[in-house]
């Protein structure tokens, strides 16, 4: 959204500079290069590539999209002493903006030279302080102020040090950790100047060290540190900031305060990496944080995404220090996630930073960071709560593993469950999803406590979906082809519905089974108990025990292989008020049957992965599963279970196991061979 409307600012600006171009002269125009944009067409505005013509001037050389900058680019080049000019006499026109901001300019280059003479003023006056003070001391001192010599400038570096400044640099920040009193008042001062004026990181170094020793006055070392922060982005000057944090006094922060802010944003990799240091935003809100925190609530609500990312990574420092201040930043950050952002490296990520911050505070307020959160979605807009509900997601860090609270994991999994219902909408409910099944591998044993809870999203989900009512034509005319194209658009809709839908119950499938591997006896019994289940509606029921086969698909292993087969065989023999509600209305069998087909063709595979699981000695697989050795059947039977003819054939079946354990040869019959799965992983 912030782009389209930079677009169309953008657009009102140029059709300024081509009505400030047009009053300059009736032979200049700008031209639209190659047609409009679309969204210039249907404002009205020019959009697209411009160029600037004149039958007077040579061929443009240069296009672009911002028309005024072209403009005085051509006027600066062609328009200054011609003489074929035809103004319009009216005011303003491009010869008075472009005098404007030739005056502007010049104003802001004679500035800038009138402060670099007045460093290089400095610069000279200091070095000649040193040579006159200190040339009664010793050589130790005077080697000290060489090295000084060799590193003090005028200007704040703008290339690589040479080898020999190195050496210098070395030797000033060494002779102040290990020998401070050897800096006499004179080399004080010249450090303090050069940290001033030319944003020194050497100087700052040595004068955080001489503070700390008391050789330094930390009032003049805190001037120094604002002089630059006040214009510079500087590390530095933030930490010298930090370390004078006894003598900081809440009238020092609002001319720093912006630029505190700024140094607590910033990438830690990557080409486009901004050195960051929140030590002194820590500092300043030691000294008034009301102050800080009302300074990052207006950087929250700014229109700028840059602006936004940075309040957002200063409020995650404070919440990282006291969670509770979650009270005051929470609303602003979750009212600062306006949507997706743009995924390219270099550019803001405001909602990111915000959605981190957030996350930081569940750590250690999950119960009222989620209702702060829950509360700001009720009123968002759909792009808003789609990003509001990835902020469980951060709360694993960057390339480390899952480290959160037992509080605030439980939290934020029932958070996660709750939107994989689909109540925040269909791309919120996605998301959710899919990061159940990667906490399902991080912490399994949070998630199987809330496999109830999963269970009830899956029989939400699993419930017939309303159908879209499709339009209709009056009675007795056909449809028009509008109407037609209605009902295909509602039709496409339902079905991709239905999609998302079944894609969501997969992987809520998925979650459940692996938590099997923690909690075994409660997800079966669950399991086992929606088999038996009915509701009276057959798309119902047939929905929820496909759902559970790819439950114990997923949660079969070799410590749940013994209690996951009597469950699949009860299934694979429905009692007889299953097979009516599952009874085919043509040929082909129903999807229930083909699950339940699929997963008794699974069962070869999972013992498979049993034996390669277990000891090698032979018979591995019969390690797991006992009922193979025996003689009869001695599984539990569901109500309305198999028959005599199942229990037969998996009786047949264990002899199979046994004889194939025992003999171990390869082919295609060894347990321990690809035994091709006819569904994907």
């Amino acid at each position: 959204m912030q782009e389209f409307d930079e677009a169309v600012d953008r657009g009102r600006a140029n059709a300024e500079a081509i009505e400030l171009t047009r009053r300059h002269c009736r032979h200049a125009r700008i031209e639209v290069v190659g047609g409009n944009s679309l969204v210039g067409s249907m404002l009205g505005l020019p959009m697209g590539l411009l160029e600037v013509r004149c039958e007077h001037a040579p061929p443009p050389r240069t296009q672009g999209h911002q028309a005024l900058e072209l403009a005085i680019e051509f006027y600066e080049a062609n328009c200054t002493a011609c003489p074929y000019r035809d103004g319009t006499a009216e005011l303003p026109n491009l010869a008075t903006v472009a005098d404007e901001r030739a005056a502007e300019e010049a104003a802001r280059k004679a500035a800038a030279q009138q402060a670099a003479d007045e460093r290089a003023r400095r610069h000279h006056e200091r070095r000649g302080r040193r040579h006159q003070l200190l040339a009664g001391e010793g050589h130790v001192v005077r080697d000290l102020a060489d090295a000084l010599d060799r590193i003090d400038r005028a200007e704040p570096r703008t290339e690589p040090p040479a080898p020999e400044e190195e050496r210098a640099a070395r030797q000033v920040i060494d002779a102040a950790r290990g020998a401070p009193e050897l800096f006499r008042p004179v080399l004080v001062d010249s450090l303090l100047e050069l940290a001033a004026d030319a944003a020194d990181a050497t100087a700052f170094e040595a004068l955080k060290v001489l503070v700390r020793s008391g050789h330094c006055p930390p009032r003049r070392a805190l001037d120094a540190a604002r002089a630059v922060l006040r214009s510079h982005r500087s590390v530095d000057a933030g930490q010298l900031l930090a370390a004078v944090e006894p003598d900081l006094r809440p009238e020092d922060l609002p001319d720093v305060l912006d630029q505190l802010i700024a140094l607590a944003s910033g990438e830690d990799f990557g080409p486009w990496c901004l050195p960051s240091s929140p030590d002194g935003l820590i500092a300043a809100s030691h000294v008034d944080l009301p102050a800080v925190t009302e300074r990052i609530i207006e950087h929250l609500a700014s229109e700028d995404e840059s602006t936004r990312e940075a309040g957002a990574d200063a409020a995650r420092v404070l919440l990282a220090l006291d969670a509770t201040r979650v009270i005051a930043l929470g609303a602003p950050l979750a009212a600062s996630v306006r949507g997706a952002e743009s995924g390219y490296v270099g550019y803001p990520h405001p909602a990111s930073a915000a959605l981190r911050a957030l996350a930081e505070a569940w750590r250690g307020q999950p119960e009222l960071t989620r209702r702060i959160v829950e509360a700001q979605a009720a009123g968002a807009s759909q792009e808003a709560r789609d990003e509001l509900s990835r902020v469980p997601w951060f709360l694993q860090r960057f390339r480390e593993p899952w480290d959160a609270s037992a509080p605030a994991t439980s939290e934020a999994i029932s958070f996660v469950v709750r939107r994989s219902g689909g109540d925040w909408g269909n791309e919120a409910a996605f998301h959710a999803a899919d990061h159940l099944t990667s906490l399902a591998r991080e912490v399994p044993e949070a998630v199987a406590a809330h496999v109830d809870e999963m269970l009830g999203a899956i029989l939400a989900m699993c419930a017939p979906n309303p159908d879209i009512p499709a339009a209709t034509a009056e009675p007795g005319t056909p449809p028009t082809v509008a109407a037609q194209e209605r009902e295909m658009v509602a039709a496409l809709e339902r079905e991709s519905e239905r999609i998302r839908r079944d894609g969501r119950r997969r992987r809520l499938a998925e979650t459940i089974g692996r938590c099997a591997s923690v909690n075994p006896a409660a997800v079966l019994a669950s399991v086992q108990a929606l088999f038996s289940a009915t509701t009276g509606d057959e798309r119902h029921d047939r929905a929820v025990r496909s759902t559970m086969l790819d439950v114990l698909e997923e949660a079969v292993s070799p410590e749940t292989l013994r209690d996951i087969l009597p469950i699949t065989d009860a299934a694979g023999h429905p009692p007889d008020h299953l097979h009516r509600a599952a009874r085919p209305r043509s040929g082909r069998p129903p999807r229930r049957h083909r699950s339940v087909g699929r997963v008794c063709r699974h069962r070869r595979l999972a013992a498979g992965r049993a034996e390669r699981a277990v000891d090698p000695a032979p018979p591995g697989l019969l390690r797991h599963r006992p009922q193979a050795d025996a003689g009869a059947d001695t599984s539990p039977v569901l109500p309305g279970g198999p028959s005599a003819e199942a229990a037969a054939d998996r009786r047949r079946l264990g002899g199979d196991l046994r004889r194939q354990a025992r003999s171990r040869r390869p082919g295609i019959g060894h347990l321990g061979a690809s035994i091709s799965c006819p569904r994907p992983r």
